[in-house]
């Protein structure tokens, strides 16, 4: 239903300055510059009518189609316009820049209004039916909104899309940590990883960004786990590549005091005594005992190695 006062005038003209006067394939009649004119007056109900009309005479084109989901959509009837729209596209894909913008400025005027979940959806329509549709300021704000509602594999490719368009260095420094989380906690792990490292790789940890210790952590509970994994599969080394990668992040206690007790089983693993040795020496030099008992049962191995001899 119609919206009422000002913003019903405001949608009225959001749909006349956003409409094209669109063409007729084939042999049907083409009722663009009629129909065109009715959306310039806001008379949507009319185009409906029009529609309807032309329909039971038996004609069908992708210019009806078109319309009708511009008369729907302006009328806030969403689910029908998608209807008409996915007909029109179907039959004749140049239209989807423009019915794109349709969603895109009817999305920019319901954030405005404070419509946030609708924004949201036609937002996305937009960006489904047109991969390059500018979202401007609206694009980071409905990708933090999926965010924040846990709808993350709806968030990832519009993140992915600003950081393409840009933005300034705080923006992508949020961009990338929500990207990166978004992809792990949706369960594609591998694709988060590289998205943290991506993020070092643009914001190196020298520079102190808001998200090092989150983008640190995160990223050393996926490479702990994968390399707890190698080891359980009995490839040490593959183990030790993670870890390594691990021993590059800024420094973390609980997560450094699991790596080199780790290493130093790998290291035991692999036949190289000495250098478990000195993985498991690091692990006494923190004072918290570890999540997993790491410092007394590094303190064994110490003994037991020193005992054989190895120093």
């Amino acid at each position: 239903m119609w919206r009422q006062g000002k913003t019903r005038m405001m949608v009225v003209g959001l749909f006349v300055m956003s409409s094209v006067i669109v063409g007729c394939a084939g042999h049907e009649a083409d009722h663009g510059s009629e129909l065109q004119a009715l959306a310039d007056a806001g008379d949507y109900k009319e185009i409906e009518a029009r529609v309807q009309l032309y329909h039971g005479k038996g004609e069908s084109s992708s210019q009806l189609d078109y319309y009708e989901g511009l008369a729907l959509l302006a009328q806030d009837e969403d689910v029908p316009a998608a209807r008409s729209f996915e007909k029109a596209v179907g039959a004749d894909s140049s239209l989807a820049p423009a019915v794109a913008d349709l969603y895109r400025k009817a999305a920019q005027a319901d954030w405005e209004e404070g419509w946030k979940g609708r924004a949201t959806s036609r937002m996305k329509r937009a960006y489904e039916l047109d991969g390059v549709v500018e979202m401007g300021e609206l694009g980071s704000s409905v990708a933090e909104a999926l965010f924040d509602e846990k709808k993350l594999k709806e968030a990832i490719p519009i993140y992915r899309h600003l950081l393409v368009k840009g933005g300034d260095p705080e923006q992508r420094q949020l961009w990338l940590f929500h990207l990166a989380l978004s992809l792990e906690q949706s369960g594609s792990v591998e694709a988060g990883l590289q998205a943290y490292r991506d993020y070092w790789k643009e914001f190196p940890p020298e520079q102190d960004t808001r998200f090092d210790g989150g983008v640190t952590w995160r990223q050393g509970v996926i490479l702990l786990d994968l390399a707890r994994s190698r080891m359980e599969d009995g490839d040490y080394q593959g183990a030790l590549d993670h870890l390594n990668e691990l021993l590059s992040l800024p420094p973390r206690a609980l997560l450094r005091i699991q790596t080199y007790y780790l290493a130093g089983r790998c290291q035991e693993e692999l036949g190289r005594p000495e250098k478990a040795l000195q993985a498991y020496k690091e692990v006494l030099k923190f004072d918290v005992p570890g999540p997993g008992g790491e410092r007394e049962k590094a303190r064994e191995r110490v003994a037991a190695l020193e005992a054989e001899g190895i120093r």
